[in-house]
């Protein structure tokens, strides 16, 4: 159970680095 919840949110945390990114290169 624990490493499944450590693998969800690091799929998460994944997509929402790359949305944050993508949102950092479209303003510069």
């Amino acid at each position: 159970m624990y490493k499944s919840n450590i693998h969800k949110k690091g799929k998460k945390g994944k997509h929402i680095a790359q949305s944050s990114m993508y949102k950092c290169l479209q303003l510069n």
